[in-house]
């Protein structure tokens, strides 16, 4: 194998996981891979019980760059993108492990998928000794849908996806603004660009649920202000109608708008940002009131507990989505008067 040019790099983050570590670095070094490889590791200022299991690890498939100032996660991410040697590269976290062919596996599917650049597979969940406990299984998503399904959450692991280098070329590094869904911006921008992905219905990946996990340990206010980003992101980058590409905008190009607004305003209210809620929200109403928008108005108010006031909007929503519900509610006198008929 020739040492100086690899054809993938296992790309590993590390931080004061000296328990964890070798375990991940294990799983890299015993791939059922014919193709040449390296391992990268950088090592984000850790302690000294780190560096000693790094530095006790002798084989020529690895390299450990330390890192004397901390880097964050994303900055470590671009540390390791800026130096590898392979044609791709595939993350691994410190504390999870790949399964044995993950990286045969992707070379397959994306040898047979010759425009695909991003490969991704399903996880295994784990226990904090590695054994399984359940599964986390992907799907492929049409290309056309990828950004609109990214607005509600993100699609595509990072653990175990392999990633062709002109991907980063195209797409840049990653947002070290973000300490938490780098990868999910990251996702969004690649797709934004263009880059094509593919799912590899394979489980590559063993993800370690442990009190350390970062999935696992962010609070919860964290991880809504960072998707918030995401998708604020996405916004402020892609036109409406690449990203809500199912609706007729040639031929309604009104009734889309509103619709689309009114879809991101429930997306802000998922992640509890109401101000851009009500700021999606009036947009879509300045292209006409619709059942969603109405419905939306409805969760905004129940949101800040006025429970009245949202019962009547979720009702007038209800109404407006089938007409003999209308009927009934202004039977049992449940909608409003200005939303009745007239002469009821």
């Amino acid at each position: 194998m020739n040492r100086e040019s690899p054809l993938i790099t296992i790309g590993i983050p590390s931080h004061n996981r000296a328990a964890l570590l070798p375990q991940a670095l294990e799983s890299a070094l015993h791939q059922q891979c014919e193709a040449p490889f390296e391992i990268l590791v950088v090592d984000d200022a850790s302690n000294k019980e780190t560096r000693e299991v790094l530095t006790a690890i002798k084989d020529p498939k690895l390299r450990i760059i330390f890192s004397e100032n901390a880097l964050g996660v994303a900055g470590t991410r671009n540390f390791i993108v800026d130096n590898m040697r392979g044609q791709y590269l595939i993350w691994l976290d410190d504390d999870d492990a790949l399964l044995p062919e993950a990286l045969s596996s992707h070379l397959r599917i994306l040898n047979t998928n010759a425009h695909a650049q991003i490969s991704y597979g399903n996880l295994r969940i784990c226990n904090h000794e590695l054994k399984p406990e359940g599964e986390w299984r992907y799907r492929q998503i049409d290309e056309k849908f990828l950004l609109y399904t990214m607005l509600f959450y993100d699609p595509i692991p990072n653990g175990g996806t392999m990633v062709h280098r002109s991907v980063f070329e195209r797409t840049g590094r990653y947002d070290q603004t973000f300490s938490l869904a780098e990868d999910y911006d990251f996702w969004a921008r690649a797709a934004a660009k263009g880059c094509r992905f593919v799912h590899n219905d394979s489980f590559v990946y063993a993800y370690r649920k442990h009190p350390g996990s970062r999935g696992l340990s962010e609070d919860v206010t964290h991880a809504f202000d960072a998707n918030a980003k995401v998708v604020q992101k996405i916004l402020e980058n892609v036109p409406l109608e690449q990203i809500f590409t199912l609706y007729n905008w040639k031929q309604a190009p009104k009734p889309s708008a509103a619709l689309a607004f009114a879809t991101v305003a429930l997306i802000f209210c998922k992640y509890r940002k109401f101000e851009s809620a009500l700021e999606a929200l009036q947009r879509s109403e300045a292209y006409g009131r619709t059942r969603e928008s109405v419905a939306v108005r409805g969760l905004l108010h129940s949101a800040r507990g006025d429970n009245q006031q949202a019962t009547e909007l979720l009702t007038e929503a209800l109404a407006l989505h089938n007409p003999h519900l209308q009927m009934i509610f202004e039977a049992a006198e449940l909608l409003p008067k200005k939303h009745r008929k007239p002469g009821l």
